[in-house]
């Protein structure tokens, strides 16, 4: 059985637009087609949409970004950038850094046409831009509507930081004598039991623990309800030679470090694996970063992998991710340090 370990540089292919084409005239010209028309939507018709969105929401402002990249290439950015001076946070310089940073991603152009559309746009080329009292009404709604979302969700967060205090608290150090840890051939690195379950303790950069995450013996997961999951991680182990390990899961954390006396961050899922590196370049600038891909060989678009890359090249760190042969099943260290050991036993 062929093992290989395969690492990632912090580098990244540029951008290039994914549907923008070139017509006869030079304009960029977009593969979104007017309602009821052949005619694709030009360059010069994107202020009209974006005319319906408001730049108040980073989430928003951001894959709006990555939809005009994505689909004009750097053609878009001066109208993106216009757009984005009606925040009244706008910093060119970030604005700037944020462009440069996209790259080839999963943001269609169709976000903006659906945001624009819940602004109101409808595709008819001879209808009025709102006014600017009625854009400066929406955006003024839409920020209201996002401190008051963030402020339940921060109510969620506290919430479920009290009952993962409570439970920790209740719970006791787990000794190694859980099925999972047993199917997964790993040791408990500071996780508690609540004598059925593993507790894995989900902090921030400064130790706060914000949410648990619950492991059965079947190996369910489950966080906290309506807990924080972004930038919170469980780590094991001190930094070695200044090296950090970042990964998804807790079994292969325990796997990795185990293996290799390395502190690694589990990060939880691959989503968090950016935040999580983030939040450790910020406290750790001089770190070498290690950033453990899961390889969903058999999920489309390989999600583990790809999070994995954009998490190293936000933070300049590397990837490193487990090769399997075509037939041999897993898609973590973990699993493929087990396929290994079932080979040589």
């Amino acid at each position: 059985m062929s093992a290989q370990k395969k690492w990632g540089g912090n580098s990244a292919p540029r951008a290039v637009p994914r549907r923008a084409a070139r017509d006869g005239a030079g304009i960029s010209t977009s593969s979104h087609f007017i309602t009821g028309t052949s005619r694709p939507i030009e360059i010069s018709e994107l202020p009209r949409l974006l005319a319906h969105i408001a730049p108040v929401d980073r989430d928003i402002w951001l894959r709006v970004g990555m939809a005009i990249k994505a689909e004009f290439g750097e053609a878009g950015f001066s109208i993106w950038d216009e757009w984005s001076q009606r925040a009244a946070n706008y910093k060119r310089r970030d604005a700037l850094a944020v462009w440069r940073s996209i790259g080839p991603g999963e943001v269609t152009f169709g976000t903006v046409i659906h945001l624009a559309k819940q602004g109101g746009w409808r595709p008819d080329p001879n209808a009025p831009r709102p006014s600017k009292e009625e854009f400066d009404e929406r955006a003024r709604r839409a920020e209201a509507a996002r401190r008051k979302a963030e402020a339940q969700r921060a109510k969620r967060h506290r919430r479920a930081a009290a009952e993962a205090r409570r439970l920790w608290e209740a719970a006791t150090p787990e000794t190694g004598g859980h099925r999972y840890l047993r199917d997964k051939n790993i040791e408990p690195h500071g996780i508690f039991t609540d004598g059925f379950r593993l507790l894995i303790p989900m902090r921030d950069i400064e130790g706060k623990l914000w949410n648990l995450q619950r492991i059965d013996p079947r190996g369910d997961k489950r966080f906290l309800r309506g807990g924080r999951v972004t930038g919170l991680f469980h780590r094991i182990g001190r930094p070695v030679d200044q090296m950090l390990v970042v990964c998804e899961g807790y079994a292969t954390g325990a796997t990795l470090h185990e293996s290799s006396g390395q502190a690694v961050a589990v990060a939880f899922n691959c989503n968090n694996l950016k935040p999580v590196a983030k939040a450790l370049r910020s406290k750790y600038p001089e770190a070498t970063l290690i950033i453990a891909a899961d390889n969903d060989r058999h999920t489309l678009g390989n999600p583990g992998l790809t999070k994995a890359n954009e998490a190293a090249l936000a933070v300049g760190g590397r990837v490193a991710v487990p090769e399997f042969d075509d037939d041999e099943p897993g898609s973590d260290w973990n699993d493929w340090h087990n396929n290994r050991r079932e080979a040589r036993t």
